[in-house]
């Protein structure tokens, strides 16, 4: 049987504003993007799942998030996660209180439930879980998410497994990211005894807010037999000072990902662009 390079390139980010909608639909429409991870709490949810709707061939799954953003739980139901309605503001704050028992799993469950739950309630056919800055991966909150996904009949789960090479020592966070790839390994135990379902090989996170054409056409050339996952952070100039210290990062991303090089080698490689419920 001969197996066939298939690429999953994912969007995150989607419905936390805007602009960032603007550039994955864009990346969608004129680039390689075949999937998406909205944002339950983004101040522009609305126009996602609008979006959504009305470009049926994007995969859409849900971006869980614990930190930056505020909760769509009630406080009542995340005291010691999210006591006035914002969640953790950075993810060593959140490492901290989860490993120290301060921020229970209880409350993290009934967050993640609400993200879910409102994301379904909005009519959207949701085809993956993942997570912002890749929280999901920490061994203490896997396990959550397997059965979360089980619960809901989301067994697409990103492994954002990986080896660095020596052009990724340049990388912005390159150590955390490192360990990250170890968690992420550990992960895939589940993945190889059928709990979930993912992509053998994940891409993007070394190049994170830097995915150059020039790295991208890296990527596509590395593309191995299989499935691949590969993320990506497009968007148009954001006038929110919320996002507007990544514009340039987004913009950049955006047109590698809509370059006719990159459609090009899509097509000269031979990869097959697919999206969580293809796998």
């Amino acid at each position: 049987m001969t197996l066939v390079k298939k690429l999953l390139v994912n969007a995150d980010d989607f419905g936390l504003s805007q602009a960032i909608n603007a550039g994955i639909i864009r990346a969608h429409t004129d680039g390689i993007v075949t999937s998406t991870s909205i944002v339950a709490a983004g101040e522009a949810f609305d126009e996602a799942v609008e979006l959504a709707a009305s470009h049926p061939k994007l995969g859409v799954g849900v971006h869980l998030t614990l930190v930056e953003e505020r909760s769509v739980a009630q406080p009542s139901q995340v005291p010691t996660l999210a006591p006035n309605g914002t969640l953790p503001g950075t993810y060593g704050q959140l490492v901290k209180g989860v490993a120290t028992r301060q921020i229970r799993k209880r409350d993290i469950e009934n967050e993640f439930r609400a993200q879910i739950e409102k994301c379904l309630a909005a009519g959207l056919k949701l085809t993956h879980l993942d997570s912002h800055q890749h929280t999901h991966t920490l061994p203490s909150l896997f396990p959550l998410v397997l059965k979360l996904g089980n619960d809901y009949g989301l067994r697409g789960i990103r492994i954002p497994r990986g080896w660095p090479t020596l052009s990724d020592l340049a990388a912005d966070r390159f150590l955390p990211k490192c360990v990250l790839c170890l968690l992420a390994h550990g992960d895939a135990i589940c993945f190889r005894r059928g709990r979930c379902i993912a992509t053998q090989r994940f891409a993007g996170l070394f190049e994170s807010g830097d995915l150059t054409e020039v790295k991208l056409l890296r990527i596509l050339s590395e593309v191995r037999e299989g499935a691949t996952e590969l993320v990506c952070h497009p968007g148009c100039n954001d006038a929110s000072p919320r996002y507007a210290s990544w514009n340039q990062r987004r913009q950049t991303e955006l047109a590698s990902l809509t370059s006719a090089s990159a459609k090009n080698a899509i097509g000269e490689l031979g990869i097959e662009l697919i999206n969580y419920s293809q796998l």
